[in-house]
């Protein structure tokens, strides 16, 4: 997948130790952003938090679609 993907209104939830954020895989597509949590720390660098929320859409994503790498 070679289109830039983008994070927005990330939350923590203290509780469950999670980061919960909309990601947009590809921007051109006109599809609508995925509802993401991922496991993470307060204290991670914000490229750290975006990139476990894009790997965790990418994953999920997958296993909607088995044929996207294709």
């Amino acid at each position: 997948m070679t289109a830039i993907a983008g994070v927005d209104d990330v939350i923590f939830d203290p509780t469950t130790r999670r980061f919960i954020g909309q990601v947009h895989l590809s921007p051109t597509a006109g599809r609508r952003p995925l509802r993401i949590s991922a496991p993470g720390h307060p204290a991670w660098s914000h490229r750290r938090i975006s990139r476990a929320l894009i790997a965790a859409a990418t994953s999920q994503q997958k296993q909607e679609r088995p044929d996207a790498d294709l």
